[in-house]
C-alpha cells in the first residue's frame, strides 16, 4: 500500500448479494499517515488507510522472443496414402 499508485475503497454500506465490496481503482494524490489523498472522478477525496486496498495495475507489455522454427525435414518426400487392412 505504501508504494502502491492506485488503491481500491472497501464499501463499508449494506451490499447486496454479486455487489462489489471494493471501488476504484484510483490514483494516490497524497499519502499521510492515517490517511490517503486520491482522485475520485475529478474531485479529492481522504480515505482512512483501513477501508484502502493496494491495486496492482498491468504495466507495460513485454515482448517474448520464440525460437526459431527448426528447419523442415524431409519434406521433399511426397506422402502417399496406404491402404489399411483390417485382420480379424
Amino acid at each position: 500500500l505504501k508504494y502502491s499508485t492506485h488503491v481500491f475503497v472497501r464499501r463499508d454500506a449494506v451490499r447486496r448479494p454479486l455487489d462489489a465490496t471494493y471501488e476504484g481503482p484510483y490514483k494516490v494524490l497524497k499519502r499521510e499517515t492515517k490517511y490517503y489523498t486520491f482522485d475520485k472522478n475529478g474531485h479529492e477525496d481522504n480515505v482512512s488507510i483501513d477501508r484502502l486496498k493496494a491495486a496492482y495495475l498491468e504495466g507495460k507489455p513485454f515482448s517474448v522472443e520464440f525460437a526459431a522454427t527448426p528447419a523442415k525435414r524431409n519434406m521433399d518426400k511426397a506422402i502417399t496414402p496406404q491402404a489399411m487392412t483390417n485382420t480379424q
